[in-house]
Formats: structure tokens, C-alpha cells, sequence
């Protein structure tokens, strides 16, 4: 049994694969269209927040300068709340179960492999993560200072250092935040 092959099975091979060979090539257009589509239509709401906010501020810098000819001898400078934590975005959560204390706290996933000491007659739990040995050399003396503090109700607060890492001041807030968000998830 032999079969012999013609020239018309390649020609009707190719007859059979141009309809094929076309819509690839449309949906690669119609791909490459929409991406460009949606960029420009991304970058046109950018371009009209940051005017939005040219415009605030502006007429806000206005206002200032009107109020600052009419109230010299008052300055109203926004300063945020030393005892205040920062609103930070915690995400997701793992669970810290704190079995001498019969609680769990959930905490951020942000502070990574975390473990904890508890000190001082068992009255503060001392938080060792990946995101507090992060800060810098500078503040090395503060990564032994975070975790919380429980009283004798069993309400938890936030533990932390007096002083704010000036070399660090953004990670610092973080950090404070989310202790701050995991003592309102104590179950």
C-alpha cells in the first residue's frame, strides 16, 4: 500500500489554513487596538485628576493667602496627633496566637515571619518580625520596642517607641499603624 501524494493536498492544505491565518492576524490587530485604546483612555483620566488638583490647589493656595492678610496673628498649621497611629493599608492577615495571654491578634502579613517575647511579668509582647528588623542601623535600638501592651482588663494598645526613627519615618509609621489595626482584631 503505497500513497502517493499530489501537488492539489497542498494547495488544499493551503486553501484550508488561509481562513485560519486570517482570523489570527484580526485578533491579533483587534489586541494590540484595544491596548492602545485603553492606555489612552488611562493616561486621558490621569491628565484630568492632576488638572483637578492643580486647580484645588490653587484656588486653596488663594484662600490661604487670603486668610493669612486677614489672620496674621493666627497660624493654623495642620499637625497630626503625636498619640494618633496613621491610617495604613493592612492587607491580608495572618493569625498571632498569643496562648499565655488566651487571645489571638490578627496581624498583616506585611510584618512577615513574626515571633514574639513576652516581658515585663507578662504585661507587654514584644514583636520581632522581617518588617521591623528592617529598619536602619540607626534605629536598631527600636526594633525591641514594638508589639503591645496588655492592661489588667485585657485590652490591648499599641507598644512602640518614644522617639520616631528619623531615618525611617514612613516605616516607622507603618509599622505603628498596623499594630495599631491588629489591636481592634483581638479574639
Amino acid at each position: 500500500m503505497t500513497k502517493s501524494i499530489s501537488n492539489n493536498s497542498g494547495a488544499s492544505l493551503k486553501s484550508k489554513l488561509v481562513p485560519w491565518i486570517t482570523v489570527g492576524i484580526i485578533v491579533i490587530v483587534a489586541l494590540v487596538a484595544s491596548t492602545v485604546l485603553i492606555n489612552s483612555v488611562n493616561a486621558a483620566k490621569t491628565e484630568t485628576k492632576e488638572t483637578t488638583s492643580e486647580t484645588a490647589s490653587t484656588s486653596s493656595d488663594k484662600e490661604d493667602k487670603d486668610t493669612a492678610t486677614v489672620d496674621k496673628d493666627k497660624e493654623t498649621v495642620a499637625v497630626p496627633d503625636p498619640d494618633t497611629a496613621p491610617s495604613v493599608e493592612v492587607g491580608q492577615t495572618i493569625n498571632l496566637n498569643v496562648s499565655q495571654w488566651g487571645l489571638s491578634i490578627d496581624i498583616s502579613s506585611k510584618f512577615g515571619s513574626s515571633h514574639y517575647q513576652l516581658v515585663d511579668n507578662n504585661n507587654k509582647l514584644q514583636l520581632n518580625s522581617g518588617l521591623i528588623n528592617s529598619l536602619p542601623e540607626s534605629c536598631s535600638e527600636m526594633r525591641t520596642q514594638f508589639g503591645f501592651i496588655k492592661d489588667e482588663n485585657g485590652k490591648l494598645s499599641v507598644m512602640k517607641p518614644e522617639a520616631t526613627c528619623q531615618d525611617a519615618t514612613q516605616l516607622y509609621n507603618e509599622i505603628w499603624g498596623l499594630l495599631d489595626a491588629a489591636t481592634k482584631t483581638v479574639h
